[in-house]
């Protein structure tokens, strides 16, 4: 489920769980497949070869002319902006060329799931087809009754001015008597076991509170800011996703704890586990926290859940930027 942005670099772990099927779908991981002497397989695929972007150039205008010379002057303006959406989105590819979305996935996966004895992070496999058929085949040819799909894709909001990664992990069973068909194996309502992780990074307006040129930004020193930017979010889904897939009924209670005030991070819309002093803005008399609230720079960042976990941060930039 990605957060709405533009430039994507997908990837995906599938990790294969050999223990006992799990009841549909289930919140947490029961102990029982949780067993460090048959740990769980991890399989990662990383499917694009290059970043894509697509851009955001709609100006809206031009509802009110039914004239053709009217039609030919809005149709010159939208082509105005989509040739500058363009031209901004391509400085952004050429700032990433020569980055390796492939290694820092495998890195910061074996990583995030390193301190897990019952799985098996360090062996991870690699692959670059994400798709259905992709997914049946690994789960098919492997020996364990259950695989998980973990999905990673980071991306450029549309206006590129803020930076997401986005993680969906499922537990699929490779027997499923619910599935007529073995596709079937893989719909929302088949699988075992399904969470997900989100963030996104903005960057800080000038001291004077105008906004900033974040292309500029971004693709200075060859993309140096945003290269680290990704690598840091890369970073935080992996370790987002691995603490998804150890959560336990304890953790849900609290994360759903009604005291706990709430926020919206783009159409992330859940309750506040971490990082409330990071707000900026104070929350709105009904308990929501605006969708416009601002992240103090320079702090971790602000956590919520909404049934999954989705982060936020912001950026100010520095001498070292």
């Amino acid at each position: 489920m990605p957060i709405g942005f533009a430039m994507r670099v997908a990837s995906a772990v599938c990790l294969a769980v050999p223990t006992a099927v799990l009841a549909f779908p289930e919140e947490t991981i029961p102990e029982a497949n949780r067993n460090p002497a048959d740990p769980i397989s991890l399989h990662v695929i990383v499917p694009q070869v290059e970043i894509r972007a697509s851009i955001n150039a709609a100006g809206g205008g031009g509802g009110g002319s039914e004239s053709i010379v009217g039609a030919l002057i809005v149709g010159a303006m939208e082509s105005s902006r989509t040739k500058k959406a363009e031209d901004k989105a391509e400085q952004i590819r050429m700032a990433m060329e020569g980055f390796d979305a492939d290694a820092i996935v495998k890195r910061e996966v074996a990583r995030a799931f390193s301190g897990i004895n019952w799985i098996n992070g360090s062996k991870a496999s690699f692959a670059k087809d994400p798709t259905l058929w992709g997914k049946m085949a690994v789960l098919d040819a492997g020996s364990a009754p259950q695989m998980a799909s973990l999905k990673i894709t980071y991306e450029m909001t549309p206006d590129l001015s803020g930076v997401g990664v986005s993680a969906v992990v499922e537990l699929v069973d490779k027997v499923n008597p619910r599935a007529k068909k073995p596709e079937k194996r893989f719909l929302p309502e088949r699988v075992a076991f399904v969470k997900g992780a989100h963030t996104i990074t903005s960057l800080a307006p000038d001291s004077s509170g105008k906004p900033i040129d974040s292309v500029a930004a971004w693709t200075a020193n060859d993309g140096k800011l945003l290269k680290q930017t990704l690598i840091e979010s890369i970073a935080k889904v992996a370790d987002l996703s691995a603490r998804a897939m150890q959560l336990r009924t304890t953790d849900m209670a609290a994360f759903n704890d009604k005291t706990l005030p709430k926020m919206s991070i783009g159409w992330h819309r859940g309750r506040i586990i971490e990082g409330a002093d990071a707000l900026a803005t104070p929350e709105t008399s009904n308990g929501i926290v605006r969708t416009s609230a601002t992240v103090t720079p320079g702090k971790p960042g602000v956590l919520i859940w909404a049934g999954y976990f989705a982060h936020t941060r912001t950026l100010a930039l520095g001498a070292g930027q």
